[in-house]
């Protein structure tokens, strides 16, 4: 972590606005909107076409609809280097990451749940067959939301403890 009597810390907080982590973040954050929209259209599509309604697809489907707030977050280190911010503290950095974070664990769990399935459908396949596809879908969400819970309740535990500390932007 850097502190206020580090020369990095003193050259970047003193610059104002960064023109090539600008266009790097730019970049990023242009990628994000494209991949946003992509989600969007996957989730739309396996909502509306019944076909699409097997476990597996399901999964897919939760895991672009967890991303997207991660493609918001990915935007806002553009945002606010726009504003020529450069270091944020550790507090607010956890105020505005608080839900891309959240919906990215949500969406590694569910990543892992998905392999999991995959083992399960080759491993036991009749038994997979004849097992309900809600049911699973239900039990994988309570699994997810309780560890998504632990790791928020760690990021939270974490900035309150350590509410002053400087934190890098372009480490968001």
């Amino acid at each position: 972590m850097l502190t206020p009597n580090d020369p990095v810390f003193n050259y970047y907080n003193t610059t104002g606005t960064l023109y090539i982590l600008t266009a790097k973040y730019g970049s990023i954050s242009f990628l994000s909107f494209i991949a946003f929209l992509l989600n969007s259209f996957m989730v739309y599509t396996t909502w509306k076409n019944k076909c699409f309604h097997y476990r597996c697809n399901i999964y897919i489907a939760l895991n672009s609809l967890f991303t997207l707030p991660l493609h918001f977050g990915m935007s806002v280190k553009f945002i606010i280097l726009l504003s020529g911010i450069n270091f944020i503290s550790l507090l607010s950095c956890y105020i505005i990451q608080v839900i891309p974070l959240t919906f990215t664990t949500l969406a590694t769990q569910i990543q892992f749940y998905i392999g999991f399935d995959r083992l399960l459908s080759i491993a036991f396949p009749i038994w997979y067959r004849f097992k309900d596809a809600y049911i699973s879908v239900s039990v994988i969400a309570i699994l997810t939301t309780v560890r998504t819970c632990r790791t928020c309740w760690n990021f939270l535990s974490m900035a309150i403890q350590f509410p002053e500390r400087y934190y890098t932007l372009f480490r968001i």
